[in-house]
């Protein structure tokens, strides 16, 4: 049985990829780095019109999840870059802004309630510390008129889980 970290990142992927969404619902989450070495980057697909591409990155060592230092609960932040084209919402950022939050809300929720994963096979025992998204303008190299052509939207988050 596959505990730890990596089970606990695979079923954060999972939760994100199983998400509905109100606005372009043909258009799921679609991970392109997971932690796990695997590759393009996500800046590689900045003015492709990729929606919903999204990595997930490691925030910091995994460390201890109580005071002692000796506890079986370990806590490590993470990541999550979700790609969002303004193309998809005909140009207007506006919009955009609007989905990423919306967005958000959903993943937070999806993130926060202990019935989408399942502890005794990831060892995920929390989400907490969701933040975000802080939304940032990106441009893809080949635009010449220096406007941005995608949305940015970064959420962080603390994982706890139960040590293997």
């Amino acid at each position: 049985m596959a505990m730890g970290i990596i089970a606990s990142v695979a079923q954060v992927i999972s939760t994100m990829r199983d998400l509905a969404h109100t606005v372009h619902a043909d258009s799921p989450y679609t991970c392109l780095a997971d932690a796990g070495g695997r590759v393009p980057q996500l800046e590689h697909l900045v003015g492709s019109g990729a929606l919903r591409a999204f990595d997930v990155r490691p925030g910091n060592d995994a460390r201890d999840g109580g005071m002692t230092g000796n506890q079986v609960r370990r806590v490590v932040g993470l990541t999550i870059r979700v790609l969002y084209p303004l193309a998809a919402f005909s140009g207007d950022i506006d919009a955009t802004i609007l989905q990423a939050h919306a967005d958000a809300a959903t993943l937070h929720e999806a993130l926060f309630d202990p019935s989408n994963y399942d502890e005794a096979i990831t060892g995920l025992e929390s989400v907490s510390d969701i933040s975000g998204p802080s939304l940032d303008p990106v441009t893809a190299d080949e635009a010449d008129d220096g406007y941005p052509t995608d949305l940015m939207a970064t959420h962080t988050m603390m994982l706890y889980y139960r040590r293997t």
